[in-house]
This record gives C-alpha cells, structure tokens and sequence, in this order.
C-alpha cells in the first residue's frame, strides 16, 4: 500500500502547484478546515526561516494534489478517516481545531499523533520488509511535504 507516481511526474506535479495562484485554489479531496489543517502542519514542519519555506512554495498544494492523485482508492479512504481520528484528537485534547490551537498546543498534538499512528516498514533497497499497513493522515502529510520540498527546484538549487 504505497503511492502509485513516476519520479518524473513530481516535477510536473510541483510545478503545477507553484504556478496556482491561492485564491483561485479550492481544496478537492479535503474539506476547507481538513486542508487548513494540512497547511498549518506543513508550515510547522518546513517553516520559512532564512531558507525558504514549504509554504512559499506552495508544498502543500502539491500534498493535496498527491492525496487526490497518487493514493489508491482504499489509501485514500483511509486517509481520510485518519483526518477524522486527528481531529477527534485535537477535540479530546484541547476542544478546538487544530489551526485555532496555539503553537505550543499544536506541537503536542502532532506529538501523540506520531506516537500513535503507525510508521512505515522499514525496507531494503527499495523492498518494504514485511506487509506494510495502510499508512495514516498525519504520516502521509509528512511524507508528500517532505518529497514535494526536497524536490523543488528551488531547494535543488541551494
């Protein structure tokens, strides 16, 4: 249960989010509050500091695209009753969304979720080792973030 997407592709993909101006965007796998809370997870994790920052180029518009795009049907439903189990989390934890919780709030939730969701298998040039259970909401933000990032002509470049 991985995603199904060509290296080549990525760079199409990335480069397509980076040229979607924000306000014409409109989120298409997630709820508006569901991709407001995958942007605020991926400004967390890349923030701009005196480098550039996930949201400067527009990684997260490249995680939903990935959501929509590169999941299987079973992957993405499960992602998305995922995105249910983070909210119930920040709801029990706190009584509020994740993006009206403070920084500090913020970073203990996204806390328990990686201790609680599962991890990825690890592997062998390439090979998962073992059967690789489906992989959950907040890992998968981490995963498209990470590649769409590191990917980017931008950050090549340094």
């Amino acid at each position: 249960m991985g995603i199904s997407v060509s290296i080549s592709s990525l760079g199409p993909w990335l480069q397509s989010c980076q040229e979607t101006e924000r306000l014409a965007w409109e989120p298409q796998f997630f709820t508006a509050e569901d991709a407001k809370t995958v942007t605020a997870i991926v400004d967390i994790m890349l923030p701009r500091t005196d480098t550039t920052g996930a949201i400067d180029l527009k990684v997260d518009l490249f995680v939903y695209l990935m959501f929509k795009k590169a999941l299987s049907p079973e992957d993405q439903q499960h992602v998305r009753a995922g995105v249910g189990r983070f909210s119930t989390i920040c709801q029990d934890m706190f009584s509020e969304v994740f993006t009206k919780l403070s920084r500090d709030q913020q970073d203990q939730v996204l806390a328990q979720v990686g201790a609680d969701t599962n991890k990825f298998n690890p592997s062998i040039w390439g090979s998962t080792l073992g059967v690789q259970a489906p992989i959950d909401f907040y890992r998968r933000v981490r995963q498209f973030a990470l590649l769409g990032y590191y990917t980017s002509q931008e950050i090549i470049k340094v």
